[in-house]
């Protein structure tokens, strides 16, 4: 399988938000991330499934922030305290 990696960054840009805006849904555990060593990468299925959780909550009414934690597809979800 040939999964695609991107930085903090560059989902940043993708998302047109700010990286500390990415790195607070790393916190929170909406988003799932993988290190590599020192390096932190989220997988294209990460963005996809953040994506869609978010917009399945706000079609729900809740248009406050998410409160779920969002697990790719065969990819633990990681928290900062551990890197």
């Amino acid at each position: 399988m040939d999964e695609e990696y991107f930085t903090v960054a560059e989902v940043a840009e993708k998302l047109k938000v700010t990286p500390q805006a990415v790195y607070k849904w790393i916190k929170q555990k909406k988003i799932a991330v993988v290190y590599a060593g020192a390096d932190t990468r989220i997988t294209s299925a990460a963005i996809e499934a953040f994506i869609k959780a978010s917009t399945e909550s706000r079609l729900a009414g809740n248009s406050s922030k998410m409160d779920t934690q969002i697990t790719a597809p065969g990819h633990a979800a990681s928290s900062l305290a551990s890197a």
